[in-house]
């Protein structure tokens, strides 16, 4: 066969080229076994293994016998026992292997039961065809379904029981043990396509899932505080203004300012003692074109004033439009 395969490669790389060194292939019938004799050999070593393994337990059984019975006796029983012994060990030597296994049946027997307690090793566990079937129960099965896996329906159902057993009696392990049996109660169902027993979380996972929900609870609620107190800082009361105006229609208003003006002073209440407030010479000065400080504007208007001969400032007739002019003084 190894011939074959060089004259195979000398053909592929020389071709005709290849002159003397080209051999003939020698043709294997197709089934022919090559080496038949190895697998003989390992057959009959086996053998002969197992019937020395018998041979040698029998043997050291009888002395077993021998030596117990030789502690009730005499000397000199004692030393014909243990010869008579040692010629029975020295006959099972003799023995072939087939005659010493059908002559001590019985034997054979308490040897089988004395392996029988090791366990083989060499056999794979994994593989059914090598171990016993043994079905899986409830209390061996090691899937495991963390909160991660959960959907929307299974989360929204964990919190609802956890938030409904808060004012129960009991400790919290015992509640989240009643979460797990109403989860079981509803795989059972066979309509309920949420839930199903190959997928049951254990306690621990309800406990972890419970403190992750826990402190997220805590921090939502923290943000909500730390955010009312960021609303109550920036809210402010609105500054108070007053809308003055020229309208002639409203010349009720008490807001409306009238023309001509005569008298430009200051005063701090009301007008009867003659004089004008702050915002009320700040809309003149406006109206009437008037710029600067607020004390320059006003000793500009009271010069106008004074200039006008008692006939007072009259209200410009084309600069706005007094049926819609407005000015807004804030406090």
């Amino acid at each position: 066969m190894l011939f074959d395969d060089i004259s195979e490669e000398i053909e592929d790389l020389f071709g005709t080229r290849a002159g003397a060194w080209a051999k003939d292939k020698n043709s294997l019938a197709f089934g022919d076994e090559l080496e038949p004799m190895f697998f003989d050999y390992q057959k009959k070593r086996g053998q002969d293994k197992y019937a020395r393994m018998v041979t040698n337990m029998l043997s050291n059984t009888t002395n077993d016998s021998s030596t117990s019975s030789s502690s009730s006796s005499s000397s000199s029983s004692s030393s014909s026992s243990s010869s008579s012994s040692s010629s029975l060990a020295m006959a099972n030597d003799r023995l072939s292997p087939t005659e010493s296994i059908s002559s001590s049946s019985s034997s054979f027997q308490k040897v089988s039961s004395t392996f029988s307690k090791y366990a083989n090793k060499n056999l794979s566990v994994e593989n059914p065809m090598h171990t016993p079937s043994r079905p899986n129960t409830m209390e061996t099965v090691t899937g495991r379904y963390p909160s991660t896996q959960w959907s929307q329906q299974q989360i929204a159902f964990v919190i609802a029981q956890l938030i409904n057993l808060r004012s129960a009696k009991g400790s919290a392990a015992s509640k989240r043990e009643q979460v797990q049996l109403a989860w079981c109660k509803k795989a059972m169902n066979a309509n309920d396509e949420e839930f199903s027993l190959d997928k049951i979380p254990s306690v621990e996972e309800i406990t972890r899932f419970s403190e992750e929900q826990g402190q997220t609870y805590t921090m939502l609620s923290l943000s909500k505080l730390v955010q009312e107190d960021a609303k109550i800082k920036v809210e402010t009361k609105p500054k108070n203004y007053v809308l003055f105006h020229s309208n002639d229609a409203k010349k009720s208003d008490p807001n409306y300012l009238k023309f001509p003006l005569h008298d430009a002073d200051k005063t701090t209440g009301t007008t009867a003692n003659g004089g004008i407030t702050n915002r009320r010479m700040m809309a003149y000065s406006v109206a009437l074109g008037v710029t600067g400080k607020r004390n320059k504007r006003r000793e500009t208007l009271q010069e106008l004033i004074v200039s006008a001969k008692g006939a007072g400032i009259e209200r410009p007739t084309d600069t706005f439009d007094w049926n819609t002019w407005k000015y807004v003084s804030y406090s």
